[in-house]
C-alpha cells in the first residue's frame, strides 16, 4: 500500500514538473505575407502591437515570430503586419504556448508616395535605425508648417550586444526613458528625431506639428550610436504647408 503510493505521488510529481517545464517554452507565430495578387512582400514588419516581439518577412514572404515564455499570457493579442506603400492589417491572436499559423493579404495603399494638394505637400518614407541621418529629400524655408507621423518598431541591439536585458526590446517611435540618453537634449533612446539642416536635433516621437524656425534639408534619425546591431524601421509621413510666394501666384 505505502509502496503504491509512493509510486503514484513520484509519478504526479514527474507530470506536474513535465508540465511547469512545457508551461515556461516559448512560442512561435509563423505565416506570410503577399499583396493581392498573392506574391510576397519582403521586409514587411510584423509584431503583436504593444508588448514588442516582432519580425521581417524574408524574399518569399515568410516571417516566424518568436514569443518568449515570459510573454504568454493565455490572452488575446493584436498581430500586426505593415510595410511602406501597403495598408496595413491585423489580426486577434491567443498567446497560450501553442504555435500560431497567420497570413496576411496587403492592398496597395492608395496615397501615393508623393502628392501635392494645394500648397501642401505630403511625403511617405522609411527612416532605418542603422544609419544616423535620413536624407528626407524635402527643403525647407522659414515659415513652412510641418506634420510628422511615424509607426514601425525598431531594436537597438538584435545580436544581444545590450548587456541589459531591459533594453533588449523592440520600441516604437517614442524610444525608451530608461537607457542613456545618447543627446543632451532629452531624446529618449531610439526615438525618432529630426534635424533642419546642421541645427540641433529635436524629438519627434510618434507625430509633431511645428513650424520651420530656419531654411535647410530635413533629416530624420534614430536615436542611438553605434547603429551596427539595429534592426527595423520607422514609417514616417511628412506633409508641409507654406505659403505660396510670388512666383507660384504667377506674378
Amino acid at each position: 500500500m505505502h509502496a503504491w503510493l509512493s509510486t503514484t505521488c513520484v509519478a504526479a510529481s514527474l507530470f506536474v514538473c513535465f508540465a511547469a517545464v512545457h508551461a515556461q517554452e516559448a512560442m512561435t507565430i509563423k505565416g506570410r505575407v503577399t499583396d493581392e495578387n498573392n506574391e510576397p512582400l519582403a521586409t514587411a514588419n510584423v509584431y503583436i502591437d504593444g508588448t514588442g516581439p516582432a519580425a521581417l518577412t524574408d524574399t518569399k514572404g515568410a516571417y516566424s515570430l518568436v514569443i518568449p515564455a515570459s510573454r504568454i499570457d493565455q490572452k488575446q493579442h493584436l498581430l500586426v503586419a505593415d510595410l511602406i506603400g501597403y495598408r496595413s492589417r491585423q489580426a486577434n491572436v491567443m498567446l497560450l504556448g501553442e504555435n500560431v499559423t497567420q497570413d496576411f493579404q496587403l492592398p496597395l495603399d492608395p496615397i501615393p508616395l508623393e502628392t501635392i494638394v494645394g500648397v501642401g505637400e505630403a511625403d511617405e518614407i522609411s527612416v532605418s535605425s542603422r544609419k544616423p541621418w535620413t536624407k528626407t529629400g524635402i527643403r525647407l524655408n522659414e515659415g513652412d508648417e510641418v506634420t510628422v507621423t511615424a509607426t514601425g518598431r525598431v531594436h537597438p541591439c538584435l545580436k544581444g550586444t545590450c548587456g541589459n536585458p531591459r533594453h533588449e526590446r523592440w520600441l516604437g517611435p517614442k524610444g525608451s526613458t530608461d537607457h542613456p540618453i545618447v543627446f543632451d537634449n532629452g531624446i529618449p533612446h531610439m526615438a525618432l528625431m529630426g534635424r533642419i539642416g546642421e541645427w540641433s536635433p529635436f524629438f519627434i516621437g510618434s507625430e509633431l506639428s511645428f513650424e520651420a524656425l530656419v531654411d535647410g534639408d530635413l533629416y530624420l534619425g534614430v536615436n542611438d550610436d553605434p547603429f551596427g546591431d539595429n534592426a527595423g524601421a520607422f514609417k514616417v509621413t511628412i506633409r508641409r504647408r507654406r505659403e505660396p510666394d510670388a512666383s507660384e501666384n504667377g506674378t
